[in-house]
């Protein structure tokens, strides 16, 4: 009997051990996946900058007959788009011609949003 005195405290310590280890394993799981989701949504809005770049181009093609508030007088032309939420945009419009072969014109446009990360997103 004398041997058994201090057996709920080494079963207790054990237990505890398991427990403190099992919840430290879930929390580092949790910030991965916490990490991972603020990445997903960082990309889309970097995302919908791009398609921003794009729509802004068909634009000014369509209504305003010419791509006027771009850069470049020798195309490709650039334009650059800073949105209110803090995403930019940078779309290039080419002619059709020898780097492009739809008789409508190529835009590429690159959406960019960032909280310190970097996550961008392209749409061509």
């Amino acid at each position: 009997m004398e041997k058994e005195k201090g057996s709920a405290i080494y079963f207790t310590f054990i237990v505890l051990s398991i427990m403190l280890a099992t919840a430290l394993g879930i929390s580092v799981l949790l910030i991965g996946q916490i990490k991972l989701m603020t990445g997903i949504e960082n990309s889309v809005v970097a995302f919908y900058a791009a398609d921003s770049g794009i729509e802004n181009i068909l634009y000014q093609k369509k209504i305003e007959a010419g791509i006027s508030n771009c850069s470049g007088e020798i195309p490709p032309s650039y334009c650059s788009i800073d949105l209110n939420n803090g995403a930019s945009a940078q779309a290039t419009f080419t002619p059709s011609g020898a780097n492009c072969l739809y008789s409508d014109g190529c835009i590429k446009s690159v959406g960019s949003y960032s909280t310190g990360s970097g996550n961008d997103a392209q749409r061509t």
